[in-house]
């Protein structure tokens, strides 16, 4: 198919725009929860463009702010993050196109029968030339089919090679780990900053909020129960403060005696050595 370059990409004039995405992270990581859409980043100097897809559009957009996510994917060939990464997330500006609510996770697809978000995105890539859009294809982390339909040709999957495979050097993308938490866990961690009371990231799991703090798991499960098992909204640890649901910046300062303080012990997370006993009966050698 032969791509065309017809100017610039631009969604429909009333449309949500942010020109300082960073000024607005609050904003675009909450205000598009569990939306479905398409999203344009344009480079303020040189025009470049980059368009892209999502089930819930705050997720995805989320993983922008992310450091570890750029460099990881990055180096995985996305010249989005290399240049976000390059220039600074202020020197684009990001325009968002709602198509509604997400669907019900109960909705299958195959790829004969892609989501609608995915539609409109692969239409803008079939008609416009986005500098920063090297993969060509629209794809995205949808809930496949449990049907036949996804067996042999009909799986999304099938025949895709190198960069076009779901799982490339055998190495699975941020996004979907992030969707796998998503589906494990019922429940999104916010956290703010106990000083200035800004939102700083959210957490899409228990285990991913370990992780961020480099501490076992069973400090994100403990912190979770907590809220959950007492009268409190929310938990102050060490200089945050973190919640099970979105609070806004007045709701913060006004009710931090309403919060509970973790000061759990913590261990921080290690690998496990596991001593191993070999032994070859020819030689009647012994190995650990």
């Amino acid at each position: 198919m032969v791509h065309t370059s017809i100017g610039v990409v631009a969604f429909p004039a009333n449309s949500p725009s942010f020109k300082n995405p960073l000024e607005s992270k609050h904003q675009i990581c909450f205000d598009f929860r569990n939306q479905r859409g398409c999203y344009l980043c344009t480079h303020k100097k040189s025009g470049k463009q980059y368009i892209g897809s999502s089930i819930n559009l705050s997720s995805r957009l989320s993983e922008y702010y992310r450091a570890g996510y750029l460099k990881l994917q990055s180096t995985r060939g996305s010249a989005i993050s290399r240049a976000i990464i390059k220039h600074g997330l202020n020197e684009f500006s990001l325009a968002i196109l709602v198509l509604r609510d997400s669907l019900e996770q109960k909705t299958n697809y195959s790829s004969n029968n892609l989501p609608d978000f995915v539609v409109l995105d692969q239409s803008y890539l079939d008609n416009y030339t986005l500098a920063y859009n090297v993969n060509r294809v629209a794809s995205s982390g949808y809930e496949p089919s449990k049907s036949s339909v996804n067996k042999g040709a009909y799986n999304p999957s099938y025949g895709l090679k190198a960069e076009q495979a779901f799982v490339w050097d055998r190495t699975h993308t941020e996004e979907l780990k992030s969707r796998w938490y998503m589906a494990r866990g019922k429940y999104t961690l916010f956290m703010y900053s106990a000083k200035t009371f800004k939102f700083i990231e959210s957490f899409p799991s228990a285990v991913r909020l370990s992780v961020y703090f480099n501490v076992s798991v069973s400090f994100g499960v403990k912190l979770v129960k907590l809220i959950q098992t007492s009268d409190y909204p929310a938990v102050i640890y060490k200089d945050y403060i973190i919640s099970l649901t979105p609070l806004d910046i007045h709701f913060l300062s006004s009710n931090l005696n309403l919060f509970s303080v973790f000061n759990p012990k913590i261990n921080q997370r290690s690998g496990r050595s596991i001593i191993i006993y070999g032994f070859n009966p020819s030689t009647k050698e012994l190995r650990t």
